[in-house]
């Protein structure tokens, strides 16, 4: 997904702040994030480098035992999760009893919120988990199975610490712009209804949110207890009045309507009988849990509240810690060197615009003035071109079906601080992917909004999940998504379509994604300092002013409320690029003319949005065999 962040133009005499826009992407399967991210038959050649076996293959000839119980095991794996959670279920499966899940056992809700004795049962759970893990020969196994394999191992101990005992009630459901009231209005208005079970399904959803919210205020109440609660009261009444305001009027529910207005195995009456189940679910439970959540937030708005980041939590650096390599992938960055290396960085991005800048003094006017273009009239011109072009750089991919709708008004993807989303596909689909933009974006042909399609399109997330869904046969991999990974592939991705611009002046499009780069890592470095080094609103509105930045109180406020409210989430865009474009210069330096452009991306589209660790070995892999 693509999220703002400011940006800003060094020249040798003057800072300038340019424009408050820049992305990030947004995963629909989080309750507790607000994003929407995410995957044909594998194609057998080149079997070192794909996955050839795993969760979708439980049994095969050519295994030897140790393998077979490998594969037995993740298979096993992934479907306790699987049937633990509808929700999901549905997201990855159209057919899910063919992958052995059994929807009518399954409670139509999306989950239990942590107790004490849940967060006790997930630090068993990894245990054993683990404990399993350790009785397999990791050298035994398969290439794609030690990929399978080492995912798990850090996925697990990562869950592990993150479920430790000090970090219990850390995760927050109401700090906007990533509150629950906003996360379910995406969840509910992305919902696949394929059917008519799908509809009745959605109507048990509905109606299972009161219980829900319920869970969520006792959670928040218990973290005011213990003085975790960090909380945006205001605005999560505010935005709940207006739904209520809205009422059925609202376009939550219109898209669920239309969604059986699409069905075609039903009959009309049937559909309008499903609407109305729909409607009155909608207006006894989903509009009633809106109220419940003002008058939750108007009670726990009497107590105590964490106004900053994670830094001013108990144990709270730890945490941020931890949480800052579980969302890069990583295991053990140390967020102060982190910062170091950004500002390194950084700093040598703004030292090669003046030079553009000397070289073309109208350019700073032209790019301030949003007058640098793409060329482009609308969205979908954008991707059919790229179709083609990428080709040069990328491996072919086949079936790039997809959408591209602009979001209703009504969804507010501007306030929740978004450009864009992708909507993750089911993985036994027919791969047909989707976008949702913000109709608050500039005009198709300016190249933000070249780059923020580019980014969830081609040959970023929608380019990314259609290779992995067509050339993995690991449903676990296919279901893990890294979010350093994830989002550093699809900004790097971004920047190298620039080059497909036709008659883009090669110093506009270096300007362009130097400023992007910069404010990417600038957010990155303000979110380690906020949620680690403990900054308040007054210590970055000072930095701002010290850094010769023009912001207003109001711009200070909401790049906080972001920061507060994503700890370590900025940091997989800014950095996540540095991680894929880092091992790329290294294998252009070690391959020298034998480096192709191709066969990098295709190593790292290779790894999947697994680890870091992985990415690294299949680079390597890469440039040993070519050395």
């Amino acid at each position: 997904m693509k999220r703002k962040t400011i940006t800003k133009l060094l020249t040798t005499l003057l800072i300038i702040v340019l424009v408050f826009s820049l992305g990030a992407c947004r995963k629909t399967t989080d309750l507790d994030t607000d994003d929407i991210d995410v995957h044909e038959k594998p194609d057998v050649s080149d079997a070192e480098t794909r996955p050839e076996s795993g969760s979708s293959n439980s049994s095969n000839a050519d295994y030897t035992e140790e393998q077979q119980a490998f594969a037995d095991f993740i298979d096993r794996e992934l479907l306790k999760t699987l049937q633990d959670s509808y929700y999901y279920t549905h997201l990855y499966y159209i057919d899910p009893a063919a992958k052995g899940i059994d929807v009518d056992a399954q409670d139509k809700n999306f989950g239990v919120v942590d107790t004490e004795e849940t967060y006790k049962e997930n630090r068993e759970e990894a245990k054993r988990i683990l404990d399993e893990l350790s009785k397999f020969d990791r050298s035994k196994l398969t290439r794609v199975q030690q990929d399978e394999y080492d995912c798990l191992k850090w996925e697990t101990e990562m869950s592990l610490q993150l479920n430790d005992e000090k970090f219990e009630f850390y995760d927050q459901y109401f700090a906007a712009p990533n509150s629950i009231n906003m996360n379910l209005k995406s969840i509910f208005t992305t919902f696949q209804i394929r059917n008519e079970q799908d509809a009745e399904n959605v109507v048990k959803l509905l109606d299972c949110l009161p219980e829900f919210i319920d869970q969520c205020l006792a959670y928040s109440k218990k973290q005011q207890e213990k003085q975790l609660l960090t909380a945006s009261f205001d605005e999560v009444i505010e935005d709940c009045q207006e739904v209520l305001d809205t009422g059925t009027d609202a376009f939550v529910l219109k898209t669920m309507k239309e969604k059986v207005d699409e069905l075609t195995d039903i009959s009309e009456d049937r559909k309008t009988e499903l609407k109305k189940q729909i409607e009155v679910s909608f207006e006894k439970s989903f509009l009633p849990s809106y109220s419940m959540m003002i008058e939750g937030m108007k009670d726990l708005k009497k107590g105590f509240n964490n106004e900053n980041g994670c830094a001013y939590l108990p144990n709270g650096k730890e945490y941020f810690k931890i949480l800052l390599n579980y969302n890069l992938g990583t295991t053990d960055l140390d967020p102060e060197e982190l910062t170091t290396i950004m500002e390194e960085k950084n700093q040598k991005y703004i030292a090669e615009i003046s030079p553009i800048l000397r070289k073309n003094p109208a350019l700073l006017a032209q790019y301030t003035e949003g007058k640098i273009l793409s060329g482009y009239s609308d969205y979908p011109s954008i991707l059919e071109d790229i179709k083609v072009k990428l080709l040069e750089d990328y491996p072919e991919v086949k079936n790039l079906n997809y959408n591209i709708d602009i979001a209703d008004p009504e969804e507010k993807l501007d306030e929740q601080n978004t450009l864009a989303y992708f909507v993750i596909p089911p993985i036994d689909g027919d791969n047909r992917q989707e976008i949702r933009v913000s109709p608050h974006n500039e005009h198709p042909d300016s190249i933000d909004t070249y780059m923020t399609v580019v980014h969830e399109g081609f040959p970023g997330h929608m380019y990314q999940f259609a290779y992995i869904y067509s050339n993995f046969t690991s449903d676990y991999l296919k279901t893990m998504s890294t979010d350093g990974l994830c989002e550093g592939y699809a900004v790097y991705s971004q920047y190298r379509a620039m080059d497909y611009v036709d008659g883009l002046d090669i110093s506009a499009g270096r300007l362009t994604s130097i400023d992007s780069k910069t404010g990417y890592l600038l957010h990155s470095i303000l979110d380690i300092a906020v949620n680690y080094e403990g900054w308040t609103r007054d210590d970055m509105s000072k930095y701002f002013k010290e850094q010769g930045y023009s912001v207003t109180s109001e711009d200070v406020d909401s790049i906080f409320s972001v920061l507060r409210a994503y700890p370590g989430n900025y940091e997989t865009y800014g950095y996540g690029f540095e991680m894929v474009n880092d091992l790329r210069i290294s294998a252009e330096e070690r391959l020298g003319d034998k480096f192709n452009a191709k066969e990098f991306n295709k190593a790292v589209l290779d790894a999947g949005n697994t680890t870091y660790e992985i990415l690294c070995k299949h680079v390597d892999e890469y440039v040993a065999s070519n050395l």
